[in-house]
Order: structure tokens, then sequence, then C-alpha cells
């Protein structure tokens, strides 16, 4: 499920706001992505220093560089990059390996029903192969647009395969300075990018709640325009998870930790949305008001705990005790406040609704203390192993 993407096309059809999130997109004519915008810097820069190569100092692969220029140019991160980069050589290689096995079978028995019968099999074979796993698509690919060059460069067979030898030449260039472009200008390490989008998703889910139980109607507002951005940033965790795979160890990947967050940061969206839809539909109800105004400073305590998470990477600390210190707290305060009586003097629909605002805020403090619990693993296994390797500072 995992390595097939399926995992983080369930959880893009499961968010109710990612098509919301993208129709605005498509309707801003105005709209500059900011990653778009780096992904053309890039191409630019590529291509400007594969054709120099080529004039300048005879960079091998001829002519041919430039092609690859936009290839390595909109890869959006190095986990891509050396995934594309190994997989597209790999393709080349296969495809010149057929070539030559081919050219020896048509000299052999010069027959055009030969050419086209090979010619077929080998389109066959790159195209199942491109339109397979995301990870060894590129090499169907590559192999897929090799083979004209060497079999069917002119009319008729081709009996030489120097043509698709340059190509591969011209890859293993584009290769090598793609990767440099990407390491100098804007690296994008996958890994990085993955914890930021944690961390921006555990900050935006306290904003949310400090904005919900102000119960004022501009912050409200402000609230709704959080979950659009909430629901867009999950859906890509998974897949640079992915792509980590291909430039971090698997003992410094914690993919299992980073599974149960990226699960946990789920079920924190669908809390949010309950949240959402409750406070607002019944913030005029004196029992609402009553029940939320009672929890208020408790309430603030959460949203400043999921400040601290959000910034857990980089702090070190474990916020667990405090979690559930918040925990326990709130749910005494809760007894407490039913012992009152006061909910007596509320419709039982108005009741229902505060167990809602109150399980969910539980619910949400669940959450948070398995994200925290588990950055934590990554931090202590992050310090183990720095001590690993430099025992004299540990």
């Amino acid at each position: 499920v995992f390595h097939n993407n399926q995992y983080s096309v369930m959880m893009a059809e499961r968010l109710t706001h990612t098509k919301q999130v993208e129709n605005k997109r498509k309707s801003s004519f105005l709209y500059i992505d900011q990653d778009g915008f780096r992904a053309g810097v890039k191409t630019v820069v590529i291509f400007l220093i594969l054709m120099f190569g080529e004039v300048a100092i005879g960079l091998p692969g001829g002519g041919q560089v430039v092609f690859f220029a936009i290839l390595f140019g909109v890869i959006p991160n190095l986990g891509q990059a050396f995934m594309k980069s190994r997989y597209g050589i790999i393709g080349v290689v296969l495809g010149i390996t057929f070539c030559f096995i081919s050219i020896m079978v048509i000299s052999i028995s010069p027959h055009f029903s030969i050419v086209i019968a090979l010619y077929s099999l080998a389109t066959f074979i790159a195209a199942y192969i491109a339109s397979s796993s995301k990870d060894i698509a590129v090499s169907g690919l590559q192999a897929g647009l090799l083979f004209p060059f060497g079999l069917l460069l002119t009319t008729g067979p081709n009996l030489d395969i120097s043509d698709a030898f340059t190509r591969f030449l011209a890859l293993f260039s584009a290769v090598f300075i793609g990767l440099i472009v990407q390491h100098l200008l804007w690296p994008t390490n996958p890994y990085s990018l993955l914890k930021e989008k944690i961390s921006k998703s555990i900050r935006i889910s306290g904003e949310i709640i400090s904005d919900l139980i102000t119960l004022k109607t501009e912050n409200e507002e402000k609230a709704q325009k959080l979950i659009l951005p909430l629901a867009a940033v999950l859906p890509t965790s998974t897949q640079l998870l992915h792509d980590a795979e291909y430039v971090i160890r698997s003992n410094e990947l914690h993919a299992e930790e980073i599974i149960h967050i990226i699960e946990s940061i789920e079920f924190m969206y669908a809390d949010l949305e309950t949240l959402n839809r409750t406070i607002i539909q019944f913030k005029d109800k004196s029992s609402m008001e009553d029940f939320i105004t009672n929890l208020d400073s408790r309430y603030r305590q959460i949203t400043e705990l999921f400040e601290d998470v959000s910034g857990q990477f980089n702090s070190k600390h474990n916020f667990c005790d405090q979690i559930n210190d918040l925990k326990t707290d709130i749910e005494e305060h809760v007894h407490e406040y039913r012992k009152e009586g006061s909910w007596r003097n509320f419709d039982p629909k108005d009741v229902e609704n505060q167990v809602l605002v109150h399980t969910s805020m539980l619910s949400l403090l669940d959450s948070l203390y398995k994200i925290s619990s588990e950055i934590d693993k990554i931090n202590q296994n992050k310090i183990l192993v720095q001590g690993a390797l430099n025992p004299r500072e540990a």
C-alpha cells in the first residue's frame, strides 16, 4: 500500500477540502507557485550549463545533453533526483543492451518483419514498465526513447548503436550536472521538507483551536482559512517519506514513527472538523459559551502545547508528561463542572454539543501525545547515532 502510493491517495480522497484548495489555485490567474518558479529557474540553469559544457568543453553526449535539462529541472526534491537518475541510467543501459542484441539478430536475418517484431517487443516492454510503479517508470521511459536511436534512426533498420550510446553519455552528463544544481541551488531534502510539513500541520492545528474557542466571528473565519492549508499539507507527506528513502539510510529514516505521526495528524484533522462544525453552528447558544468559558484557560494551554510540539524536532524536548497532566486536569475539571449541575438547565441537544467539544479536545490531546512520543523516539535515536559516531563528544 505504501510503496504503490495508495496510502497518500486514500488520504487525499478522505480530505474534504483538498479539491477546494486545488480549485482555488486553478482559478487564480495571477497565482505564482513558489515551487514552480524554482523549478523553472533550475531548469534554465541546468540547460545553460549543459549547453556551455557541450559547446565549450565537449561534454559527453553531444547536443543531446540539452534535451535532458527539463527532466532534471522539474524534479521536486533530492530524493526523486537520485531515484530518477538511478533508474533512468538503468533504463538506458537496458535499452542499449536490447538494441545490441537486436542488431545481432537483424544482421543474421535482415528481414523487415523481424525489425518490426523486435521494435514492437521493445516498445511494449518499455511502455509496460513506464506505466507501472512510479519509481521505475522513468526506466521504461528512457528505454523507450532510446530504441528509435538504436533501431530506427532512419527509414530502415539501423545497424549502429553509436547514437544510442551517445544518448547514454548525454543522460550521464545531465545526471551529473542536474544533481550538482539540485544540491547547490535551493537544495530540497525530502526528509527536511517532511519534518517541516509535520511541524506546520501541528502549528496550524493549534492556531485553529485558538481561533475557535474565542467564539468570535472574525476568528472563525480565520480558522476556516487555516483548515484548507492543513488539508493540503497531509496528502503530500507520505510521498516525501517515500522520496526520502533514496537519500537517507533506513535506520535514520524512522518510517514507522513518521507513519504514526501522519496517522495522528489525520485523526487531528477529523477532530478539528468536528470541533469546527460544532462550535460554529452552536456558538450563539448559552450552553456552548458557558462550557468553553469555564474551560478557557485549559483550552489555551492546549494551543500552547501544540505550538511547543510543532518545534519538537529542533527543541529535542518531550512534552508527553505535560500533555497527560493537562488531559487529567481537564477531565477532573469537567467532572466538577458536571457535578455543579448547570448542564441541567440546557436542552439535551446542547449538552450533546458540549460532549462533542469535550471529546474532540481530549482526542486532539491523545493525537498530540502520540505525535510527541514518536518525535521523541526519532530525536533519541538521532542522539544515539551521533553518540556512536562521536564517542568522545558523547
